[in-house]
């Protein structure tokens, strides 16, 4: 059933249309003024358009007020308004021209020269769009002053129009200020102002001009197209950041370089000491940070001393294993906080003050009761288990140098006391499958992997790709670290959602020099292995290509941490979709050093939902706030060979560990020598 509102928004409708009708036909007699009977139907029209102009936007302003109560879901118009002032200026400059009189040497028609003259001055120019504005910085000022100029100090425009021009002009985030608020005329000026209020910042366009500058990416090899973007980008960003007039620019320059290199939190404390439209100086950040360091160390003075820690010495025994690289690697890491299970205390029993003033044998009864390791003295693992490179320094069997006996019992101890069927340093006899086929189906490879077979072995032999095979790309990301001095170095890190931790090898903690502070974790793999912790850092990093993009973690440091990555070198041929892409590992491709491992606690805050994906068996490209991070199935280049090496330990003589002994054999069909 039709409504009243429905009934009242069709009659004014028609008449609004009429009276457009009307007002064209008389802007089309502006044309034809040299007709003796279109001159004098323009005379007659020219007095009605004044009251026809009035009424036209009335009902405009009606017609769109009753469309919001009935929710009628299109878009606001008013591209008939502009027409309609169009129309009407057009027409009172030609009635304006009639009237003027006629030079005295002009002896030609003055209804010609009129005709001559509005022919020449009546064309009609393209309207002007405006652009819209989606709460970017960035385009904060060329909408700005094209607004004002053609809607906002324009006086022939009632406040209630200015108001629908600049909500149809507004979306994103822009858009949301103005949600729930209706388009009266009283609400326009609360609308302008806010908006200035938020956008027209001297100090927040001047940092994003200067983050332009900054982020500039510089190219080695000459080209135009390069040079073109220098002069566009760089010489436009100069040019607006002049045009600001900030009293001391090259002071506030330096600020900005100051502002980068202070802590999140300090940044925090700063930005609620200044006015809201204050330009800080760079004396003045100096400062906050001078009375800021006087705080701290009053609040807590040995947080504001660095911890004197010594790195304990790396003893890396020779591996068992030359160039490590599988072709079906997991890695899984977890903190363990360690607490001493003789005095409670937080630290680990081999840093015991009572542990170590026991002789051998007690502490090994100690060791014992509590089911710690023999080896590492770790708990939830027995020694068989125990991934520790490290053994006794005195007898270099594989016990703790703290439960050395100095007489003739160690012996008897590990005989005595280890678990059954535990294999010491020996090893087991090598299965004999580097004469398996290379093309064996990778069924019983799967098979073997979902067993979770894990027997104390060594193999390595040699793989040689025939074109067809595949390899699992981990997600590796190059990244910007600050060493002490805040000076940006390049490192390739995994970014594994499967680590609870962060981790950083010890090369990479060498070359940042960042202080090491003393840490109570353990970590832990898959199996329980442990690996050795030396401590903590508090690492510093962004993106490659975009400085405000910057992090801070804490990250334990480890030996090492994965092999090369990736496995195998890709073959990119048919990549073709990843080469517009701004990656954050650019050779993702190329087998190369992993320094350490960004996890949980940073993957899901620097992820952007935006993922680009080729054909299947093709690897996914994840849009991240440090670049594109390739993971997934991937081509390996035809030929490569990789060298393959699996080293790993289980307790035979366990119900479960026969079992899965039988299944080893069965499956690689290996014949003991």
């Amino acid at each position: 059933m039709t409504t009243s509102q429905e009934i009242e928004l069709k009659v004014l409708t028609s008449k609004k249309e009429q009276i457009f009708a009307y007002m064209q036909e008389t802007y089309d007699l502006t044309k034809k003024l040299a007709d003796k009977n279109s001159l004098n139907s323009f005379k007659r029209r020219v007095f009605t358009v004044e009251s026809m102009k009035q009424d036209f936007k009335q009902l405009i302003e009606r017609i769109n007020m009753l469309e919001i109560e009935m929710n009628v879901q299109r878009p606001l118009g008013f591209k008939d308004v502009d027409t309609m002032e169009d129309m009407y200026g057009t027409i009172k400059y030609a009635d304006k021209l009639l009237n003027v009189p006629a030079a005295p040497t002009a002896p030609a028609s003055p209804v010609v020269s009129v005709n001559n003259e509005t022919t020449e001055s009546f064309v009609k120019l393209q309207r002007l769009e405006l652009p819209s504005f989606n709460g970017d910085i960035a385009d904060w000022p060329l909408f700005y002053n094209l607004f004002k100029v053609n809607i906002h100090d324009r006086t022939d425009i009632l406040k209630v129009h200015k108001l629908q021009h600049l909500l149809t002009k507004l979306t994103g985030r822009a858009q949301l200020m103005c949600s729930g608020i209706l388009p009266t005329e009283e609400n326009y000026d609360v609308i302008w102002d806010a908006l200035i209020n938020r956008y027209e910042d001297k100090r927040n366009l001047a940092t994003h001009y200067l983050d332009t500058l900054f982020n500039f990416k510089a190219q080695k090899m000459e080209s135009s197209q390069h040079l073109t973007l220098f002069v566009d980008k760089v010489g436009a960003a100069i040019a607006a950041l002049k045009a600001l007039k900030i009293p001391d620019l090259a002071d506030f320059i330096l600020f900005y370089i100051g502002n980068l290199k202070i802590d999140d939190s300090t940044r925090r404390l700063f930005e609620n000491s200044l006015d809201s439209q204050e330009i800080p100086t760079f004396e003045k950040l100096l400062t906050f940070a001078q009375n800021q360091t006087k705080i701290l160390f009053r609040i807590s003075p040995n947080c504001s001393t660095l911890s004197k820690f010594v790195k304990p010495e790396s003893k890396f025994i020779g591996s068992s294993y030359n160039k490590p690289s599988t072709s079906r690697v997991s890695h899984s890491f977890f903190v363990k906080n360690n607490t001493c299970s003789l005095c409670e205390e937080d630290h680990p029993l081999f840093r015991c003050p009572k542990f170590i003033k026991l002789n051998p044998q007690d502490r090994y009864a100690i060791v014992k009761q509590h089911s710690h390791c023999v080896n590492c003295l770790g708990t939830n693992h027995r020694v068989s288990e125990c991934a520790s490179k490290h053994v006794c320094s005195t007898c270099r069997l594989k016990h703790h140098s703290l439960l050395h006996f100095t007489n003739n019992s160690q012996h008897d101890m590990s005989k005595h006391n280890e678990p059954k069927g535990y294999l010491g340093n020996t090893q087991p006899k090598l299965c004999n499958i580097s004469s398996m086929h290379a093309g064996q189906s990778s069924q019983t490879s799967e098979t073997a992997e979902s067993a979770k077979v894990a027997l104390c072995s060594q193999t390595e032999h040699s793989i040689k790709n025939t074109g067809s095979g595949m390899t699992v790309l981990l997600g590796t990301i190059k990244i910007n670290m600050y060493d002490i001095n805040g000076i940006p170095h390049v490192m390739r890190f995994l970014l594994d959602n499967g680590s609870m931790s962060n981790i950083i090898v010890q090369s990479a903690f060498d070359i940042l020099q960042i202080p090491l502070q003393p840490s109570n974790s353990s970590l832990r793999g898959l199996g329980s292995s442990n690996s050795h912790v030396y401590g903590q850092v508090n690492l510093s990093f962004s993106s490659r290509f975009d400085n405000r993009a910057r992090y801070t973690a804490q990250a334990l440091v480890v030996d090492h941490v994965v092999d090369r990555m990736p496995v195998h070198s890709v073959d990119c041929s048919n990549l073709t979709y990843l080469n517009n892409l701004q990656l954050s590992d650019d050779e993702f491709m190329d087998p190369g050093p992993i320094f350490g491992i960004l996890g949980s606690s940073i993957y899901p805050y620097i992820l952007l939902g935006q993922s680009v994906f080729g054909a299947n068996n093709q690897p996914v490209a994840v849009n991240t706030k440090l670049g594109h991070v390739i993971f997934g199935n991937a081509p390996i280049v035809s030929g490569s060979e990789t060298s393959l090496t699996c080293s790993n330990q289980v307790d035979l003589t366990s119900p479960s560990g026969l079992q899965i002994q039988t299944r080893f054999f069965k499956i690689f069909h290996c014949q003991i020598s």
